[in-house]
């Protein structure tokens, strides 16, 4: 499957990051999310998580965020 190859997992994790970075946080929730959905258990699924996370607190969505 296209969404569970190593290629993938970057693609999703430099697209969030960029996002995140440029100030787009809900796109860069939706490549996180993506990315924790098909790569759980990886390296950058954990980050993601943990990105989301912080994401969701400047977004002041807190019980969200908590759940990160």
């Amino acid at each position: 499957d296209q969404h569970q190859s190593q290629q993938a997992t970057q693609l999703y994790w430099i697209a969030g990051r960029t996002a995140h970075f440029i100030g787009q946080y809900e796109r860069a929730l939706t490549h996180f999310s993506k990315l924790i959905e098909f790569h759980s258990g990886t390296d950058e699924a954990a980050e993601a998580m943990l990105r989301s996370g912080l994401i969701n607190l400047r977004l002041k969505n807190f019980l969200t965020a908590k759940s990160h």
